[in-house]
């Protein structure tokens, strides 16, 4: 069947049954080419619209498109479907100079990928129903930064570096710090705290290592080595 006229043209091919297979078509701004299985439905939908997008739908054997690429002037976009759930899925997107990788499982993010003003981010999400929380893993300007994090986004644990060692950080269930691991050049520090005052403290230096015992107020009670009266 071909068919011309003011509106555009078209072409459509079909079995011996008169099942449609093939739809071609060229409208004012506008083309498409479509792939039809034997129960009348596209297949594979590929089309433009001038000035707006092009797009690629491949649906294949599932009752969903499985496979589905997008581009337009803001986004870049491909997503990938399970063929047993459309709720299963991976998407790749760019928009603008942001680009994004995620992951989902029956609606569920588990993996992120992008970025942030420093460098990269990978993020890990546990699964909501065993209150799973979140592992991220980022680039930084002077080193890379390990986070675990609650469900609701708050920091529980942070690994990374400055630019003068390395530095281990464990807070409270509100992101409040507790414990604290450093390292500045060739001195290590532990530092241990309650409701924001400070504990313990220890610190290994070129002089040797030095601890402080502190009371409720953050006052020194005890040190080791003993400091002497007047220090």
């Amino acid at each position: 069947e071909l068919v011309a006229g003011d509106f555009g043209s078209s072409l459509v091919l079909s079995e011996a049954d008169g099942t449609k297979r093939v739809d071609v078509s060229a409208m004012q701004n506008s083309g498409r080419v479509i792939l039809q299985d034997e129960a009348g439905r596209e297949a594979v939908a590929l089309s433009h619209i001038s000035g707006s997008h092009s797009s690629l739908a491949m649906q294949g054997v599932a009752d969903h498109d499985c496979v589905r690429v997008l581009a337009s002037k803001e986004v870049a976009l491909m997503r990938l479907t399970s063929p047993d759930n459309v709720d299963t899925e991976m998407t790749s997107m760019v928009h603008g100079n942001d680009p994004k990788v995620m992951l989902r499982q029956d609606k569920t993010p588990l993996v992120m990928m992008g970025h942030t003003e420093h460098g990269g981010v990978v993020c890990a999400y546990g699964r909501k129903e065993v209150t799973g929380g979140i592992a991220s893993l980022f680039g930084g300007p002077m080193s890379g930064v390990v986070s675990v994090s609650a469900q609701e986004g708050t920091a529980l644990l942070t690994l990374d570096g400055t630019d003068h060692g390395g530095r281990l950080q464990i807070n409270n269930d509100l992101g409040f710090q507790r414990a604290l691991i450093g390292v500045h050049e060739e001195n290590a520090l532990l530092s241990l705290n309650h409701t924001g005052q400070t504990g313990i403290s220890a610190l290994a230096s070129d002089q040797g290592g030095f601890l402080t015992l502190h009371d409720q107020e953050g006052q020194i009670v005890q040190t080791l080595p003993t400091r002497k009266e007047g220090e």
